[in-house]
């Protein structure tokens, strides 16, 4: 509708369509006729930055700290400071003068650098400001016969000071930065996560895999450590002899992981947000980036949100959307959910949400849900048999549902079922079904869901929203029920 709409506007400036993951992308893909359009983007959370892919989350403690804004001032301190390992001192005998940076004259000229711009940005500058500090501790008569433009000349020609500015201020990219959090996050925190916080980041980041919850952290650094500015050999910068050590660095930074594409070009002329209720305040921030000059349209169910602190959410997105004129829609229906389904769910929501703005089911099918509770060592064969039975039971899609933790487990039992069904059949967390559909949902061990997260009750309502027909559970405990009554 907006490209047929507007073409001339949505076509230039592009459509991104934004879901929580890449499961969901590939349901949309599958569902929606093919557009048929290059300038409609369809992107999950973990892939909205070019060239950087995630599809797992990070466990909850971590995905919660991950998402804060209190981030950001973390991420800002990781772009100004000195990387660890950069040099602190740098010695050079001119004529007959001993030329000396310490610590104190390069933190005067980081500061001054960093004054304004980004460091990227300031690429350039970096040694022409260096020499002239060189320059102002110059003293002798046989040195200040050649001028600033000879001693210019001489040191930038000097393999030491190359490699000195080299090893000080290299072009850093922002996933670089990113490897660098789990050795300095303490420091950089300042006080702003709590311990357990804190173990949680560092165990999310020990293997170094990336997740939906690092991207926005990512794309906030590529803000905020800059690019560096294209030059020509007569432009400003440091002296010409400092090309062959430029020329080394882009050549490097070629070789690493990086995002792909320029700060310049992030931005849309329409940003399409679906499951909006779960985005963190970083991750508004990245979506805010790519929309400043855009039109929205945002889809979102507060009793479904799996982020555990709305008020901060909330901020976050109003920075995003930068005051522009909202019109609101409310819709009332649920044709998805048969009645059965949803009298079940509507009361797990209203255990967590009690003033949950609740939508109206309005088809039968006869089929109430059921639910099986067995001692442990039943638990696999019952799950393999309601599986079984409700693949016959039903003609489309069936999902199997459950903690993040007991996925690898499940995946064994299941195995059979899973290859003979391929496509048809899905194991899944709760967090993966957000925005799908399937014929019949079964979920194993309810209060595992419950206990997975601060948000344990939204998403397990969310679990079973995901039931057009039918719905099982399968458990060794009873205690959600047990709490709904």
């Amino acid at each position: 509708y907006l490209l047929y709409n507007d073409r001339r506007r949505f076509e230039a400036g592009g459509v991104m369509v934004v879901g929580p993951s890449s499961v969901f992308m590939s349901y949309i893909e599958r569902v929606l006729p093919s557009l048929g359009e290059t300038s409609v983007s369809l992107r999950s959370l973990g892939e909205v930055v070019d060239g950087v892919r995630a599809r797992h989350h990070a466990p909850p403690v971590a995905a919660a700290a991950m998402g804060s804004s209190r981030m950001l001032p973390v991420l800002r301190r990781l772009a100004t400071s000195p990387q660890r390992g950069e040099p602190t001192r740098f010695r050079y005998f001119y004529k007959d003068d001993v030329l000396v940076l310490d610590a104190k004259i390069l933190s005067g000229v980081r500061r001054r650098l960093l004054s304004g711009q980004p460091r990227n940005r300031a690429y350039a500058k970096v040694p022409e400001a260096l020499v002239r500090e060189l320059w102002r501790q110059v003293a002798g008569e046989r040195a200040l016969e050649k001028g600033e433009e000879g001693f210019a000349d001489t040191i930038g020609g000097d393999d030491s000071f190359v490699d000195f500015v080299e090893a000080w201020w290299p072009v850093v990219e922002a996933v670089d930065l990113w490897r660098t959090l789990p050795d300095r996050i303490a420091e950089l925190a300042n006080g702003a996560f709590t311990g357990e916080e804190l173990a949680a980041l560092r165990a999310s980041w020990r293997d170094g895999a990336m997740t939906i919850e690092d991207v926005p952290l990512i794309d906030e650094l590529r803000y905020l450590v800059g690019e560096v500015p294209e030059t020509d050999d007569e432009g400003e910068g440091g002296p010409k002899q400092l090309m062959s050590f430029e020329r080394r660095e882009h050549e490097e930074r070629d070789e690493r992981m990086r995002s792909t594409r320029s700060i310049e070009d992030d931005g849309y002329a329409h940003v399409l947000v679906d499951e909006a209720q779960d985005l963190s305040p970083m991750q508004w921030r990245m979506l805010g980036r790519r929309g400043r000059g855009a039109s929205w349209t945002i889809v979102g169910d507060h009793a479904q949100s799996s982020w555990p602190f709305p008020e901060e959410a909330q901020t976050a997105r109003d920075e995003a959307l930068a005051n522009k004129p909202e019109h609101r829609f409310r819709l009332s229906t649920n044709y998805r959910n048969s009645a059965e389904v949803y009298d079940l769910a509507a009361k797990v929501v209203a255990y967590a949400v009690p003033d949950a703005d609740l939508a109206d089911a309005v088809r039968r099918t006869g089929f109430e849900p059921e639910h099986q509770v067995v001692p442990g060592a039943e638990l696999e064969p019952t799950l393999v048999e309601t599986v079984g039975r409700m693949l016959t039971d039903v003609e489309g899609s069936v999902a199997v549902v459950a903690a993040r933790a007991d996925l690898e487990w499940l995946a064994v039992p299941l195995g059979p079922l899973l290859a003979e069904h391929e496509g048809r059949l899905r194991l899944l967390d709760g967090l993966d079904t957000k925005g799908l559909e399937f014929d019949g949902v079964v979920v194993v061990e309810p209060d595992a869901i419950v206990a997975e997260s601060s948000a344990g009750w939204r998403t397990l309502y969310v679990v079973l929203t995901r039931a057009t027909q039918r719905l099982s559970t399968v458990a060794t405990s009873d205690t959600w029920r047990s709490r709904l009554s």
